[in-house]
């Protein structure tokens, strides 16, 4: 098996293979917990233009997305992208429902992906999945596996997506991995300034459910759902 990493958006025009996108703050985690809890599906799509058209369309669907400004989330989303959110939101269920997710960087690199037609098929993977996604990678027999770490809007580096994307590379290659080494590397960086202090984005619980090792016992695995949406789907543990 050959493991390639390329980045962003740009990683998933070029991916071959199995392609892995990996988003550990937030869309991949936080889709990973609305399939944890019950959720039919998630539908990655690519911009809020398209939320809001899927809203007025199925309002009883549930609507997850990012904070970029309060009047959008307050009109088109339910939640805010996290996982903590997500479990603490009371008006909707979340279990036999649709879960549509707009994000600014994940979700596009997503919705790429999956209408690359050098992609043989394709997975989403954090932390918290990371065992199962190599398990389903082997039983896939794929000689070519191209990870995907999303990072920043505009492709920048995002330590949690790459530190991430290596571990899953060593698992696949038989190279040994400290998780609390990693943990703590992840603590001092600057992803994590999102999660506290007065500029916090997200409740901290949203990191440490991020790099949550393992807690999940199922992969994860995305089809086009049109030229600009993917939709997540849990593969049976």
């Amino acid at each position: 098996m050959q493991v390639l990493i390329s980045q962003g958006v740009r990683g998933a025009r070029t991916a071959r293979g199995v392609v892995v996108v990996i988003d550990v703050f937030n869309a991949s985690t936080t889709a990973i917990t609305a399939l944890a809890q019950g959720a039919t599906s998630v539908l990655a799509v690519s911009d809020i233009a398209q939320a809001k058209a899927l809203k007025n369309e199925h309002a009883e669907w549930l609507f997850v997305g990012e904070k970029t400004n309060r009047d959008t989330l307050e009109s088109i989303f339910d939640v805010h992208n996290s996982s903590y959110d997500l479990l603490h939101y009371g008006d909707k269920k979340i279990a036999g429902n649709m879960v549509v997710l707009s994000t600014l960087s994940g979700t596009r690199v997503m919705a790429e992906a999956v209408n690359n037609p050098e992609c043989d098929s394709v997975l989403t993977c954090g932390f918290s999945n990371l065992k199962a996604t190599v398990q389903q990678l082997r039983n896939l027999g794929a000689d070519v596996v191209t990870l995907v770490p999303v990072g920043g809007p505009d492709g920048e580096y995002a330590p949690e997506d790459s530190v991430c994307a290596m571990y899953l590379k060593n698992e696949l290659e038989g190279f040994p991995n400290v998780i609390d080494a990693l943990t703590h590397f992840l603590e001092g960086s600057e992803s994590a300034g999102r999660f506290w202090g007065d500029k916090a984005q997200n409740n901290e619980a949203d990191f440490y459910t991020g790099i949550s090792l393992d807690s999940v016992p199922f992969a994860v695995a995305l089809e086009t759902d049109g030229a600009d949406m993917a939709r997540m789907k849990k593969l049976e543990e």
